[in-house]
């Protein structure tokens, strides 16, 4: 529908008015081009429209084929298990529980940032070397993620993926990449348990102490409630039984 503007005239002064009438003016063709108009070009160019999109995807298709022959991307992949699934979750809020986790090595680990370690310099400029290559380059052809299976997802499982254009060299990258993982792990591991050993020798003098003063407490409370100690309470008791017992039987002789 066309857009209509009235224009009424305007009477001079002292002079009678005019009637005059209406000015219709069309909006659609001065605002833009209508729809029909470009439908009607593009029926008119169908084939080229078509053999330009033809063009587009054989050519894509050609390219696609071409580096799948010639330049082909190959993967592996392999998962590193990062926490017992066995072990108690639950962090302890003792004293006791939290030097059982030190000594176990039972701890919880930062996903994120393992992940940023795995691909870190720190540990693949070894393996860059190894296979004459940069530590950036290579980070770039390892993706790290959490395993699983669909949308479940595995916290305690790293699924490392590698790719190469080599069957070979990436095999290669793959089993070294899985060494140099487990060696660190390996190396991670004493150190944590060596340092959860030094905090406990460090904490024995004062964990010792603590028992001996305890021991003292408990024997001055034997001390003053006239109480023996269980064990020695318990063989008096089964005494005075077979005592009695034996007192029986000579009565009934």
């Amino acid at each position: 529908m066309s857009n209509l503007i009235v224009r009424p005239s305007s009477a001079l002064d002292g002079a009678a008015p005019q009637s005059s009438q209406p000015e219709v003016t069309d909006l659609s063709i001065k605002d833009g081009i209508k729809l029909d108009d470009i439908w009607r070009a593009l029926l008119r160019r169908r084939k080229l429209a078509l053999i330009t999109a033809s063009a587009v995807f054989t050519i894509s298709l050609i390219n696609a084929v071409y580096q799948r022959i010639a330049n082909p991307v190959f993967a592996g992949a392999f998962t590193l298990l990062i926490s017992d699934p066995l072990s108690d979750k639950r962090s302890g809020s003792s004293e006791g529980e939290r030097f059982e986790q030190m000594a176990r090595n039972t701890t919880s680990n930062d996903i994120p940032t393992l992940i940023q370690v795995l691909r870190s310099p720190l540990l693949l400029q070894p393996v860059a070397q190894k296979l004459s290559t940069s530590a950036n380059a290579l980070a770039s052809r390892i993706t790290i993620k959490q395993g699983g299976v669909g949308r479940r997802i595995a916290r305690g499982i790293l699924k490392v993926r590698v790719t190469g254009r080599k069957p070979a060299e990436t095999e290669r990258l793959l089993k070294t990449l899985s060494t140099t993982y487990l060696q660190a792990a390996l190396q991670q591991r004493q150190q944590r348990l060596a340092d959860g050993l030094n905090f406990l020798k460090q904490q024995a003098p004062e964990l010792e102490a603590r028992n001996i003063e305890l021991q003292n407490e408990l024997a001055q409370f034997r001390i003053r409630h006239s109480l023996l100690e269980p064990t020695q309470e318990g063989a008096d008791i089964k005494t005075q039984v077979a005592d009695v017992d034996k007192k029986l039987l000579a009565l009934e002789r």
